[in-house]
């Protein structure tokens, strides 16, 4: 959406020189990725979100201090991650044994002909004490856990290092005084999710929204001729309810509160109509955050208007409209959950349809073009009004799963991009004859 905009206004991007190297920016900076490599494998794996979030704080501050001077306390840093992530202590098997030896020779090998010689000295001790700690039999976590507080407790003595004392202090106090808020909004949301459970209103709530779905579908279904089931269009007006009330029940809170109480509220609506939970949470999820952006309380547009110096509810629908094509992505989480790698997220005995998978993503990227081609009004060019229609279309045809539909709907898309593709070549041979030396 905001890559139409920008071509429709004009607006050039940065040169292609003066672009940073993607290579050179993964070699100085790249490091910084570690500790979200080490949350998100550990959310996969099923650990908690606690627990998760803990150890990326711990690889987090310790990859903080690695700098040019201290790359030797990468050996100790990686070493950590095998008892960590994996409980293996190295001393209970040979194979891990040898490669447990092996690794930090190399390390050794390479830091000693490159590297800050106290550096390299530390990095060997810390390998040492966690070496010792797993040889002693200590829980593999907890020894990672020293090893990465030696991380820490060395590097803060290098002025080149992201996290000394002060920076640390800085991150507990910051950390300290986010926690406040988004602690009293948690505790305000307890009351609601008590208040929910005991009076039922989350199932009474669903079945309203229910009820209200199958009434429009009922008086709807006669209107399409036949073109649509009514359960079709019972789960059509489900969904559209579930989002109505996401949206509201989203507005001026906090992102962790909207998600809780639109699960506790919206959610069961989608349960008892038999979607499963996981593609359930994540429909309330992704438009109670969308909430965010929806006027008339558009808190992260208010926020940038407050920035901008814009008008507040002009920038809020402005954003509104921008964020229109994540509208349409929790529908194919409902009509094709494949998207969300289901079930074999769950179930790894079912087979995985890589093909259909592919089609999905692939129908789904070009769907959300298509939609804001309509929207902003410009695909290759300014859209004309049956351009817009069209690309709508397309947009409706590609989000609907299905393989005549994707083809109706790419057909469609190629063709308004096709057709603007030719005017704006004619636009540009006319200026340019209007502009040449026969003018």
């Amino acid at each position: 959406m905001v890559h139409l905009e920008a071509k429709k206004s004009g607006l050039v991007g940065i040169s292609r020189e003066n672009l940073p190297r993607v290579t050179d920016v993964l070699r100085e900076r790249g490091l910084l990725l570690f500790p979200l490599m080490i949350i998100i494998y550990l959310l996969v794996t099923g650990k908690s979100p606690f627990l998760a979030a803990f150890w990326g704080i711990i690889y987090a501050t310790a990859t903080g201090q690695i700098h040019q001077r201290t790359k030797p306390f990468l050996m100790p840093l990686l070493l950590s991650v095998l008892p960590c992530l994996f409980g293996i202590n190295p001393f209970d098997a040979f194979e891990v044994l040898a490669g447990w030896i092996v690794f930090p020779a190399i390390a050794l090998y390479y830091f000693y002909r490159t590297s800050d010689r106290v550096a390299l000295g530390i990095a060997l001790g810390i390998t040492l004490f966690l070496s010792g700690l797993l040889f002693a039999g200590v829980e593999t976590s907890l020894a990672a856990f020293w090893s990465c507080m030696l991380i820490v407790a060395a590097g803060v003595f290098y002025k080149e290092s992201k996290m000394r004392v002060p920076e640390i202090l800085s991150s507990l106090e910051d950390g300290t005084k986010n926690a406040i808020a988004i602690g009293a909004a948690c505790a305000c949301v307890g009351f609601i999710v008590g208040a929910t459970t005991l009076t039922g209103i989350g199932l009474k709530f669903a079945t309203a929204v229910i009820a209200v779905a199958t009434n429009l579908a009922v008086f709807l279904h006669p209107l399409l001729m036949g073109m649509s089931t009514v359960s079709d269009l019972t789960l059509f007006f489900t969904l559209i309810n579930t989002a109505l009330a996401c949206f509201v029940l989203g507005m001026g809170i906090p992102t962790t509160a909207q998600y809780i109480i639109a699960a506790m509220i919206a959610a069961p609506a989608l349960l008892q109509w038999g979607i499963h939970p996981l593609v359930s949470h994540m429909f309330v999820f992704f438009y109670a955050i969308l909430a965010d952006v929806t006027p008339p309380v558009a808190l992260a547009a208010y926020a940038a208007s407050g920035i901008s110096g814009a008008d507040p509810f002009r920038t809020g629908l402005r954003a509104f409209t921008l964020a229109s094509g994540g509208f349409i992505i929790p529908f194919v989480f409902v009509t094709a959950p494949i998207v969300l790698w289901m079930p074999s997220i769950l179930d790894g005995t079912t087979p995985f349809d890589y093909v259909w998978f592919g089609q999905v993503l692939l129908t789904l990227f070009m769907g959300v073009v298509a939609l804001g081609a309509t929207v902003i009004g410009y695909l290759n060019d300014r859209s004309t009004i049956p351009e817009r229609v069209a690309t709508g279309v397309a947009a409706a045809f590609l989000i609907t799963p299905g393989t005549l539909t994707d083809v109706v709907g790419i057909g469609l898309l190629a063709a308004v991009f096709t057709l603007q593709l030719l005017r704006k070549r004619r636009k540009a041979k006319a200026a340019a004859s209007v502009t040449g030396p026969g003018a």
